[in-house]
C-alpha cells in the first residue's frame, strides 16, 4: 500500500482518538472509587468548621534570594508512617491563597490518592501578601505568557526543603493555572527530585488570547461554584465558602484579571502550553502525563495543541451531568477523583 499524507494523518488521528477518553462524573465517582474513599468522605462529612480550622497547618515562606515563594506541608494523619519515596504536590488555582477550603481539598487528595504521603501545597496569592518574588527577567517571561518562572521557583523551593523532609520524588498535580506549573515542574526537572507523574486538569492552553479574553473565557466557562461546592457533600466546606457570595466572587475574580496589579501572573497563562507539554513529555515520558478538560469550559482546548504533542499522553474529556464547567474543581471530591486518575492511573 502506498503511504500517502492522508494515510499518515489517518494513523495519527486514530492514535489520538485511542488516547482520548470521555468520562462522566459517574465514571469518576464509580462504586469502587466511592468505596475506597468512603471512610475519608464520612470523616470529613462529619467535621465542623472548628474541626477543620484546628487541624490546618501554617504557610511557610521560602526565601531563595532573588526569588521567593510559599508552601504548606500537609502531613499524613497521625500514626501513619510517611512514605518518603513519593510526595504529592498541589498547586492552587490563580489568586487562591491558603485557606480552610483548600486544606480540605489537599487532605481529600492526600487521603484518597496517597494516604501515606505528604502533600506540599503551593498557594497562589503571593503578590498580594509579598510572599512571592521574581527577578526582572522572570517578570519579562511571565508578561510574555511563559509560566516557567513560577514552576522553576517552586522546584527550587522543593529542593531547598528536600533534605529536611526527606523528599525523593514527587507526583505533581494542579487545576487551572496550577496545571501549568504542575507541567512546569516536570519541564524544569531536578538533579535532586524525580518527577514521576503529572496531572494537569483544565489548564489554559491557547497562545495569544490575551488577559482580557482569558478573563471572559474564565467567566463563561461555568460559574456555579456554589453548586460544585455543595455537590461535595461536605457541610463544613459549603459553610466556609460562603454560598451566597460564591458565584458573585467568580465573576468579580474574572473581571479583576485586567487589574494592573494582577498582570504579572495573569499573563503567564496567556502563552501556549505547547512548551510545557513538550518538555514534560520529554523529561518523564508521555505515559506519565495526564491532561483533563471539562465540557463547556474554554480554558483547555485540545484543538490549540499540536496533535503530535498529545500522542501517548492520557487526555481525558469530562462531560455530562455532574460537572459544573470550570467550576467543577470546587467539588473537592470530584477534584480528587480527577487527580487520582492521573497520579495513580
Amino acid at each position: 500500500m502506498k503511504i500517502t499524507i492522508d494515510v499518515i494523518i489517518y494513523i495519527i488521528m486514530a492514535l489520538y482518538e485511542a488516547y482520548q477518553r470521555e468520562l462522566s462524573a459517574g465514571d469518576l465517582l464509580s462504586p469502587d472509587f466511592m468505596e475506597q474513599a468512603s471512610d475519608t468522605l464520612h470523616r470529613w462529612g462529619a467535621m465542623s468548621v472548628e474541626d477543620v480550622l484546628g487541624q490546618m497547618p501554617g504557610e511557610r515562606v521560602i526565601d531563595l534570594g532573588e526569588r521567593a515563594t510559599s508552601l504548606v506541608v500537609v502531613e499524613p494523619d497521625k500514626g501513619v508512617e510517611v512514605d518518603e519515596e513519593r510526595t504529592l504536590t498541589l498547586g492552587l488555582p490563580h489568586k487562591n491563597g491558603w485557606s480552610p477550603q483548600h486544606f480540605i481539598r489537599a487532605k481529600l487528595l492526600q487521603q484518597i490518592t496517597a494516604p501515606n504521603s505528604r502533600i506540599i501545597v503551593f498557594p497562589d496569592d503571593g503578590f498580594r501578601h509579598n510572599t512571592h518574588r521574581y527577578t526582572d527577567s522572570d517578570i519579562q517571561k511571565m508578561n510574555a505568557g511563559n509560566a516557567m518562572p513560577i514552576a522553576e521557583t517552586q522546584m527550587t523551593a522543593l529542593e531547598s526543603v528536600a533534605g529536611e523532609l526527606g523528599l525523593r520524588s514527587i507526583l505533581a498535580s494542579g487545576y487551572s493555572k496550577a496545571g501549568r506549573s504542575a507541567l512546569g515542574l516536570a519541564a524544569a526537572g531536578s538533579y535532586i527530585l524525580e518527577v514521576k507523574k503529572v496531572n494537569a486538569d483544565e489548564t489554559p492552553s491557547e497562545e495569544g488570547r490575551g488577559f482580557v479574553r482569558l478573563g471572559l473565557d474564565f467567566m463563561t466557562s461555568g460559574a456555579d461554584v456554589s453548586g460544585a461546592a455543595k455537590a461535595s457533600n461536605i457541610p463544613a466546606l459549603h459553610k466556609i465558602m460562603r454560598p451566597g457570595e460564591l458565584n458573585k466572587d467568580f465573576v468579580k475574580f474574572a473581571l479583576t484579571n485586567a487589574n494592573p496589579g494582577n498582570l504579572k501572573d495573569v499573563r503567564s497563562m496567556t502563552g501556549s502550553a505547547d512548551y510545557l507539554i513538550r518538555r514534560a513529555v520529554r523529561q518523564i515520558g508521555p505515559e506519565n502525563v495526564k491532561i483533563g478538560y471539562i465540557e463547556g469550559s474554554k480554558l483547555f482546548d485540545p484543538n490549540t495543541v499540536p496533535l503530535e504533542l498529545l500522542g501517548g499522553i492520557e487526555l481525558e474529556h469530562y462531560a455530562g451531568e455532574g460537572f459544573f464547567g470550570h467550576a467543577s474543581g470546587d467539588n473537592v471530591v470530584l477534584h480528587a477523583a480527577m487527580a487520582n486518575r492521573g497520579l495513580n492511573g
